[in-house]
């Protein structure tokens, strides 16, 4: 009986063993694998990357923590947290840390397209502003240079603007960063390794200027000297019973700046006129006829632009300041191109100068070949000071002899009457730069 009880005994105590085993291992999930419990709650769904998102409070929108760190200021957790040395930028600075969500906001609204040559002007609004030192826009201008401008309270948002000179085409790029109350700096708009890209159309005024540079073999200075020789033969002069030698030489000397738009070109030109003509003689205070001189002369500068109205057409206006043989003397004078500015077109032209002439012209250049221009020229001229008018038919041979050095040669001849003319010839040296 008593091994009975015993036995009885030892197995009602390994049943309760068994079964306490069994409940441990209920309420202890495996290591391995195995379900995962589905009564833990599932996170909310996080707005994709760059999805606006609406403020319930205010009805506005705002860009949902984009990877380009666009987002919202924390500035008590972000206070603190200086740049790290591993985010080096283009400018050699650190670049700043990229904003957690928080309660402080940016709203901004991307541009995509800026107009060329002209300032570019962002807004943004900021919540807290309280906790904002200040706002900045980081961008980068064609050249691939980093730059900072300040934003600027204005009425109920923020501006900053890009300098018309840095707004170029292809295109700008920004970012826009915080600087907190701690000192610390943080990206809420694109960042310094990842800016916003703005295009910038080209102008076509830039397109022209580069067209026209590359045919000139970007070369916008000139410098030119020459001389010209000029007889109209001999002239009666009836009140002296005499004739003279009708005509002058002159010397000039010019430069040149080429800015290829609007004001296609501008110059000045120096030069002195000496010469013989059939002036009339000075009155005496009797009425008597004075003593005859021939001899005429004058210096002269020359300052003239010239505009492009349209593509084939461009007016240069001038203005002579002189002196002559009598004392000071003015003139103005005026040209209008036809055609290519730089190539084969009709020039006509006018030119007065008190107390020395007037000069009247037409010119048709004509290209012959990429390096050699012919022109022909008609000219009407009382110059130099004479009492009656002269024709002048006139040939030019200009050529281009490379490394911007060019040659013009000036030949014809002209006369005042039928009973008497003379020859001409001069020529002009080039270098363009």
């Amino acid at each position: 009986m008593v091994n009975l009880h015993n036995s009885i005994s030892l197995g009602l105590g390994l049943c309760v063993s068994f079964f306490a085993l069994g409940a441990s291992a209920q309420g202890a999930p495996p290591t391995g694998s195995g379900t995962v419990p589905t009564a833990a709650a599932k996170p909310a769904a996080k707005p994709a990357a760059g999805a606006a998102v609406v403020d319930e409070a205010t009805g506005k929108s705002a860009v949902a923590d984009p990877p380009t760190g666009t987002g919202n200021v924390a500035p008590g957790e972000a206070t603190g947290q200086k740049p790290t040395a591993a985010s080096a930028t283009e400018s050699g600075t650190t670049a700043p840390d990229v904003a957690p969500p928080s309660s402080a906001r940016l709203i901004h609204a991307p541009r995509a397209v800026a107009k060329p040559h002209e300032d570019f002007v962002i807004e943004a609004s900021i919540s807290s502003p309280d906790r904002v030192r200040r706002a900045l826009l980081v961008y980068r201008a064609t050249g691939g240079e980093i730059r900072e401008v300040e934003f600027r309270r204005g009425g109920e948002s923020y501006a900053a603007f890009i300098p018309a000179a840095d707004v170029q085409a292809p295109g700008i790029a920004y970012a826009i960063e915080l600087e907190l109350v701690g000192d610390a700096r943080v990206s809420v708009f694109a960042t310094r390794q990842n800016l916003h890209s703005v295009l910038v159309p080209e102008d076509i005024a830039d397109v022209r200027e580069r067209a026209q540079l590359k045919r000139l073999d970007g070369r916008r200075s000139v410098i030119s000297a020459g001389g010209e020789w000029v007889s109209f033969g001999k002239t009666d002069v009836p009140e002296f019973d005499r004739s003279v030698n009708d005509g002058y030489w002159r010397l000039d000397a010019g430069y040149t700046y080429r800015p290829l738009r609007t004001v296609n070109e501008f110059g000045v030109n120096f030069g002195l006129v000496r010469g013989t003509s059939p002036v009339q003689g000075a009155s005496n205070f009797d009425g008597t006829m004075g003593e005859y001189d021939p001899d005429v002369g004058l210096n002269y500068a020359r300052p003239r632009v010239r505009f492009r109205l349209a593509d084939a057409w461009h007016l240069e206006p001038s203005l002579v300041v002189s002196v002559t043989e009598v004392g000071f003397a003015m003139g103005a004078g005026v040209e209008l191109h036809v055609g290519d500015p730089y190539g084969a077109k009709l020039v006509l032209g006018a030119e007065g100068i008190s107390l020395f002439g007037t000069t009247v012209f037409s010119r048709v250049d004509i290209v012959a070949s990429d390096a050699v221009t012919v022109s022909p020229i008609i000219e009407v001229t009382d110059t130099p000071n004479a009492d009656r008018f002269g024709v002048r038919l006139l040939g030019e041979l200009k050529v281009d002899v490379g490394g911007g050095f060019g040659v013009l040669a000036r030949g014809g001849y002209q006369a005042r009457d039928a009973a008497s003319g003379g020859p001409s010839g001069g020529g002009h040296l080039s270098y363009a730069f």
